[in-house]
């Protein structure tokens, strides 16, 4: 996992404290590397939270989900296609009434 701020740059040794799912106590404390970097080796399956902070205040949150002990590919858990298929054909339409709506009248 690789902690990082909004702006892309990494949390270079961030301290980290990684939950097992379910867990109220952390499994695991410690230091991100210079690159924001941490690895563990799940367990268990199901969500891992990672609380991550550095010295000036920052925070983050995160979730690993791992399946058959390993970490689900990015994207994973996301919207189904058929949502994404609806949602580009809406916009497609509003984007077609909006130029038809900005054309001046024909004299």
């Amino acid at each position: 996992v690789t902690l990082g701020y909004a702006d892309g740059e990494p949390m270079a040794f961030a301290t980290y404290r990684l939950f097992a799912p379910g867990a109220a106590e952390p499994l695991r404390t410690g230091r991100a590397d210079r690159e924001g970097r941490i690895a563990f080796q799940p367990v268990a399956d199901g969500v891992w939270r990672i609380e991550a902070a550095d010295d000036e205040g920052h925070a983050l949150r995160a979730e690993v989900r791992v399946q058959d002990g390993e970490a689900a590919a990015p994207g994973d858990g996301a919207l189904p296609d058929w949502v994404v298929a609806v949602s580009l054909a809406f916009n497609a339409v509003a984007l077609a009434l909006v130029a038809q709506h900005r054309r001046p009248a024909a004299a």
